[in-house]
């Protein structure tokens, strides 16, 4: 289920967790082919600049596996030292440009709000209250930081989380669903077992158990407890270890219950199959579609029937509803920017002024004011259910033009008009 949902989404970190497989993969070509590492390079050089977490997994990642097999990587022939040489040379070269914004005030905007040793916004998880000097040590922030950091790393390990609870975010892979099923528990033990045992293959059990032990870091140092998107590359040693699991406890049964093998296989398979299937086209648009911005395309495509000589003014209070209007406006980028401009492309990363209201032709995407976007102007107006209720529809003599309601029931938007001459 895990990988299925991000699959189907057009999230950075499949782009980043394409290219560090794909540098792995050159990485372990490159063992018997040393220019292959060259290749290596460049996509785990990709990888940690498609998305936040790889900055952290994919040096992590090619340090362990440098150390691993770097008497296979490093000899004294001349022929093994020029790749080695210039696959570092050309990685460093391409990732300098991110390094080099690591510390400015964009890049760190986000990062500064999540992270686990930022407390700022709220006190670190096991804060005491009370006073004395024990309780000064207890809340020593270098402790409770790494209190909590150990206590979000292992929730990524935890098969509670894998196979029952899941993701508890609001865009969490699919509802009624653990990251993986939970009949997959046993040969993911198994998985671990055999595959520590095994002798014959040990590039597969290195990746495996490095890729496990590091996927977690980047995801466990915000506070978000098991965000299976930051964390996204772990269902990679995951899954192989459920296979190799299954693969071993497959051909331990003896060959005559094979009938009832495979009986119990496609079982399985037809279970999971109905059970996903449910779960995405029934569950997930019944109780997840709002958090997937459901009713912006059903709101803009019933614009045309509108007064086209009024202007439409759209809630800005939650989230970035302009990038909506963009892309099913099918919006020209180079009008957008020339009526928009913020800041110059070399202040993008330390010039953190950015214009709250947004002109997008006839609309306008704000954080519309009552009284003078509600009462003296004729418009439209296009909002949520949150921005607008009933009673403020009815204290400001707002007229319902259209509603757009999600698939539960609920309104996901309105768009109401004005009424200055009531």
């Amino acid at each position: 289920p895990w990988h299925i949902a991000y699959s189907r989404s057009a999230y950075e970190t499949n782009v980043a967790l394409f290219f560090l497989l794909l540098g792995s993969l050159m990485f372990f070509y490159s063992l018997k082919k040393t220019w292959l590492l060259i290749f290596s390079a460049i996509f785990f050089a990709i990888s940690f600049t498609a998305y936040r977490a790889e900055t952290l997994v994919a040096p992590l990642l090619v340090v362990l596996l440098f150390l691993r097999f770097k008497k296979n990587i490093l000899s004294s022939h001349i022929s093994q030292l020029i790749p080695f040489a210039l696959s570092l040379i050309l990685g460093l070269l391409l990732v300098l440009p991110t390094v080099s914004i690591v510390r400015t005030p964009g890049f760190q905007a986000r990062t500064s709000s999540l992270n686990i040793f930022s407390f700022s916004n709220q006190s670190p998880w096991g804060f005491k209250t009370e006073k004395g000097t024990i309780r000064e040590i207890l809340n020593t922030p270098q402790l409770l930081s790494a209190k909590e950091f150990l206590s979000l790393y292992t929730a990524y390990l935890s098969p509670r989380y894998m196979f029952q609870l899941g993701d508890a975010g609001p865009r969490r892979p699919y509802p009624d669903m653990g990251t993986f099923f939970a009949w997959q528990f046993p040969f993911y033990l198994a998985g671990i077992y055999f595959l520590l045992k095994e002798k014959e293959a040990k590039k597969l059990k290195s990746f495996v158990f490095i890729l496990l032990l590091v996927s977690p870091i980047p995801a466990a140092l915000t506070r978000d407890p098991y965000s299976t998107l930051r964390s996204l590359q772990l269902v990679v040693p995951q899954t192989i270890l459920i296979a190799f699991g299954f693969i071993k406890l497959w051909k331990l049964v003896s060959p005559t219950l094979n009938k009832l093998k495979y009986a119990v296989f496609v079982s399985l398979i037809l279970y999971s199959t109905l059970h996903m299937y449910v779960s995405i086209f029934y569950l997930n648009d019944y109780f997840t579609s709002h958090y997937w911005n459901y009713g912006w395309k059903e709101a803009l495509d019933y614009i045309p029937k509108l007064d086209p000589n009024l202007p439409v003014v759209v809630d800005a209070s939650r989230g970035d509803a302009y990038i909506l209007l963009l892309f099913f406006l099918k919006y020209d980028p180079a009008t957008y920017q020339k009526n928009n401009f913020e800041v110059p492309m070399t202040e993008y990363y330390t010039n953190m002024n950015r214009n709250i209201t947004k002109d997008i032709g006839r609309f306008t995407v704000k954080n519309f004011q009552w009284g003078i976007d509600t009462d003296n102007v004729d418009q439209y107006i296009i909002a949520d259910n949150i921005a607008i209720g009933e009673f403020q529809i009815q204290d400001h003599h707002l007229i319902k033009v259209h509603e757009i309601l999600l698939p539960n029931g609920d309104v996901a938007l309105r768009i109401l008009k004005t009424n200055p001459t009531r």
